[in-house]
Formats: structure tokens, sequence, C-alpha cells
């Protein structure tokens, strides 16, 4: 029912964003079982994840390698 944090004292708080430091790719391969339950919380819209999921295919470095092999040489692509 959404992402929450305790405190010292054991009192609960209840966050409606989350925002995620680490990368999704890394997240999902070493944490499945926290990555499952954050999906459910942002699929059931009961909190916002300020990083989405699909930010991993912009940050890909495989994406670059493919932009470079289409468009060689363009002004914004380093080789």
């Amino acid at each position: 029912e959404g992402v929450f944090t305790q405190d010292a004292s054991g009192a609960w708080t209840r966050h409606d964003t989350v925002v995620k430091l680490v990368p999704w790719e890394v997240w999902a391969v070493d944490e499945p079982e926290s990555f499952a339950a954050l999906e459910a919380v942002v699929l059931a819209r009961d909190a916002i994840v300020v990083n989405p999921a699909y930010a991993a295919v912009l940050q890909s470095k495989a994406l670059l390698a493919e932009a470079w092999a289409r468009h060689p040489r363009h002004a914004l692509l380093l080789e």
C-alpha cells in the first residue's frame, strides 16, 4: 500500500514519492524481491518513482553504440 520507512521510535511514515539512486538494472539483478515489491507499488499507483524504469533504456551504453552505428560522426555522439 505504498512505500514506508520506520524511525527509531518504531513509527512508520508513508512516502508518496521515491527517489532511487541505484541503476534499475543493478537493482533488478541484485535485489529481485525489493525490485518486485516496488514494481507492485508503482503499478498500483501507490507511489511515484522519480527515475522510472524506462530511463534504463535511455541510459544504456548499447543504445549509444547503436546510435553511433546508424549515425557515424554525428556531432552529438562520441565514437
